[in-house]
């Protein structure tokens, strides 16, 4: 029912594909992600400068589609699917004592 409330509320040219309970390929590519961005060096900051900012989430959501040879509104999807599945409840108590 949580699942169908979500897509209820999505418009229906959105781009991404219906959200769903994450699969195993959305962890892989979500950890693919992490990596990239990790993988960056921080930028070295000199008293007084701007911080100079590393690729943009939209470089590293192409990098890693390019890696799994798949469009980046996957990659999309995949992260939007694990952040709301694991969103959904993190205010509920998920077990309440007796």
């Amino acid at each position: 029912a949580e699942v169908a409330a979500v897509n209820s509320k999505r418009g229906k040219g959105d781009k991404l594909g219906p959200f769903d309970q994450p699969r195993e390929e959305d962890f892989n590519i979500a950890h693919k992600v992490l990596e990239l961005a990790s993988a960056v060096p921080a930028p070295e900051m000199t008293p007084g400068a701007s911080g100079a900012a590393g690729p943009s989430e939209a470089e590293i959501e192409k990098k890693a589609a390019a890696f799994f040879h798949i469009p980046v509104d996957r990659v999309k999807t995949a992260r939007f699917n694990l952040s709301t599945w694991y969103g959904m409840h993190r205010d509920a108590k998920l077990y309440e004592k007796k």
